[in-house]
């Protein structure tokens, strides 16, 4: 999860999943599941489903790399 700029509040939450093979799901269905099982002000509103997500060579994550296309 990171954050993203938003008008209203400064900051909003979103995420960015990678699906494991032949897995199915949207982000409407994402975002659902995590409002049911997260507090308000922690579920992502945003979520972006990706092929795969942008690592350096020692594995890690560049989030700075993840903001919205």
């Amino acid at each position: 999860m990171i954050g993203i700029p938003d008008d209203r509040l400064g900051e909003e939450v979103m995420a960015v999943l990678t699906l494991r093979p032949g897995g199915a799901l949207t982000a409407p269905e994402a975002i659902a599941s995590c409002r049911e099982r997260v507090a308000a002000d922690k579920y992502p509103r945003v979520i972006e489903i990706r092929d795969e997500l942008p690592k350096n060579a020692l594995g890690k994550i560049l989030k700075d790399q993840l903001l919205p296309r």
